[in-house]
């Protein structure tokens, strides 16, 4: 077993391009080389072999922990995003699934108390792991990220100046246009396109501003996540569009997408967005009901737009009475963002 870990260790710090201290040597006072200055840990989740492996670096030392072998784990993740999953389909959660959630979370994070500002990375292996949902992270202001390198490309990102936020309202949504006009009047100087104005051209032209949110739906491709789209009036605005632009928005909310997906690989719709530059992209990690996100986003908003950080807000959201539910179910991922100085409308 020691062996095993030693072996998984070296591997990880190989993939994570660490270079790892000396206990000995550790100075708790300095950041643990890899690690963005805001970030206060990273906790991976990589399967090695058969087994999966938990890494928990904190600015001193790294944790290692093998936690055990992973077609169990992956059924058992499976298991969970599938109940979870339908759930926030019918707007509640079901005493079975707050079981087994909580099964997943002492078998997944057991022993790790993650603090505000942590980043969270899972081996796609192991399965679409519902992390918002999770008891201990569910009050924790973290965000997700495709790697520890990732992270810290994305937090390199600086926020561009806050500009009124892009606001694009898709077709066939009942609660798309009420959820932009909600969303508008809670923050100053935003944008709307919905409707026959929210076309490709359109909103293509539009997105020079630093924060733009679709509520729209969306199609997922797992094989070529840049041709990945949002359906807006006149047809599909693909992922590779967002390469036209001048410079990507600095935030990316996908609200009533339908881009949760049955496996968790919408999550590589996040992935192309950070490829092409952009900080933070907030999306579902199961298909919500437009009328469950038409009321979390307005509030969200709400709160980033008076300098809240956006995982603040989000982990805020996930312990609201009337919100948590389809909180748990939107994901945030590269690296948390602040805006200073918005005004709230």
């Amino acid at each position: 077993c020691v062996v095993r870990v030693e072996r998984a260790e070296a591997a990880a710090a190989d993939q994570l391009h660490l270079t790892l201290p000396n206990a000995a040597e550790a100075n708790p006072n300095e950041e643990l080389p890899g690690l963005p200055q805001a970030t206060t840990s990273a906790l991976w989740l990589v399967v090695i072999g058969s087994r999966v492996v938990r890494f928990h670096l904190t600015p001193s030392d790294l944790h290692v922990a093998d936690v055990g072998h992973q077609a169990q784990l992956t059924r058992e993740v499976m298991t969970v995003h599938q109940r979870f999953r339908s759930d926030v389909r019918f707007g509640s959660m079901g005493a079975r699934t707050q079981v087994v959630l909580s099964s997943l979370d002492v078998a997944l994070l057991d022993g790790c108390a993650l603090a505000d500002g942590a980043v969270v990375c899972v081996d796609p292996l192991l399965g679409p792991v519902p992390l918002e949902a999770l008891p201990s992270l569910r009050a924790v202001a973290f965000v997700a990220a495709p790697s520890l390198g990732q992270h810290t490309r994305s937090a390199s990102v600086e926020p561009a100046l806050l500009d009124g936020p892009l606001l694009v309202a898709g077709p066939g949504l009942d609660h798309g246009d009420a959820e932009v006009e909600a969303i508008a009047n809670r923050v100053a100087d935003a944008v709307i396109l919905s409707g026959v104005t929210a076309s490709v051209e359109t909103t293509l032209a539009a997105l020079t501003t630093s924060v733009v949110h679709f509520a729209c739906h969306g199609h997922v491709r797992p094989d070529q996540p840049m041709f990945s789209s949002f359906q807006l009036a006149d047809g599909p605005l693909a992922l590779h569009d967002f390469q036209l632009l001048d410079a990507p928005p600095t935030l990316v909310t996908a609200g009533s997408c339908d881009l949760g997906g049955a496996d968790g690989t919408a999550h590589n719709v996040d992935t192309a967005l950070l490829s092409m530059g952009t900080r933070t992209v907030i999306s579902s990690s199961h298909q919500v009901p437009d009328h469950l996100t038409a009321m979390l986003m307005p509030q969200l908003y709400a709160s980033v737009f008076r300098g809240e950080s956006a995982a603040s807000a989000l982990a805020h959201a996930r312990l609201h009475p009337e919100l948590d539910l389809v909180a748990q179910a939107f994901r945030i991922t590269g690296a948390d963002i602040t805006f200073q100085g918005a005004a709230a409308g």
